[in-house]
């Protein structure tokens, strides 16, 4: 994973809540193990119409997606994940995501960033009809500067030290590998059951 501080560049908004993980990658583009070849999915069945010509070619040129309430809900899809990041996000903001959406995406190095509603509706108004614009993103400052503006996002500060590293959750862990073996030299081993 590689790490995330800053991330400068145009944006596209979805403006829709409740966009849930069937619609970010139908299962029907689900037929593989890997992580990659799940961006040609991406949206699939909501991509009839204008607002969405930005994805007619992959990868987009926009890094960020800004959408509306609740993105990500559903069942727990980490092919959602690998769908936007193949397809060229590096963070999606809204108000709301899903639970393990959001916890899959900061794991996997996309920036799911929570901020006010009144932020998006900013962003939603200065993008107009164009449906885009461009924003930068500071990690480290956990704010979001646009049009001059500056605005605070939310992160959870664990997620937030990943995110800077370029860590995933099995390499944070092995960051503390000493702290592990200290403390389990510490502990008895667990009781073996004898099976007759």
């Amino acid at each position: 994973m590689q790490a995330l501080k800053h991330i400068v560049g145009p944006y596209q908004v979805l403006d829709r809540a409740e966009v849930d993980t069937d619609q970010i990658i139908p299962s029907r583009f689900l037929r593989s193990t890997s992580t990659t070849g799940y961006a040609r999915g991406l949206f699939a069945d909501l991509t009839e119409g204008p607002e969405f010509q930005w994805l007619q070619q992959l990868p987009v040129q926009t890094p960020i997606l800004v959408t509306g309430p609740d993105f990500g809900i559903g069942s727990s899809r980490e092919h959602a994940v690998w769908a936007l990041q193949e397809a060229g996000f590096q963070a999606v903001i809204a108000e709301r995501f899903g639970d393990i959406f959001r916890a899959n995406a900061l794991g996997r190095g996309l920036l799911a960033a929570v901020v006010d509603r009144c932020v998006v509706e900013h962003v939603f108004q200065s993008a107009g009809n164009s449906g885009s614009g461009v924003m930068e993103i500071d990690l480290e400052a956990e704010s979001i500067k646009l049009d001059g503006d500056i605005f605070p996002f939310e992160i959870p500060a664990l997620a937030r030290s990943m995110l800077l590293n370029g860590r995933d959750p099995i390499t944070e862990t092995l960051t503390r590998s000493t702290a592990i073996e200290d403390f389990e030299s510490t502990h008895a081993p667990p009781v073996q059951l004898a099976l007759e």
